[in-house]
């Protein structure tokens, strides 16, 4: 799943939703996000918001 939030969120209640599903969560680094990715994830699955580059090379 996509979480390509703008602004600081303070508690992404979708990405807790996609974990329990085991569905993996490409997100942005902004607000609440990044301390509820799963540690394994944060290099590899988190990007700056507005980085059109650093999310290609994510999504591929």
């Amino acid at each position: 799943m996509v979480v390509p939030s703008k602004w600081a969120e303070p508690f992404g209640r979708v990405v807790i939703e996609a974990y329990s599903y085991g569905i993996p969560v490409i997100t942005t680094n902004m607000g609440g996000l990044p301390e509820i990715i799963y540690p394994a994830h944060k290099d590899n699955l988190m990007f700056e918001p507005f980085d059109e580059h650093g999310f290609k090379f994510i999504i591929k």
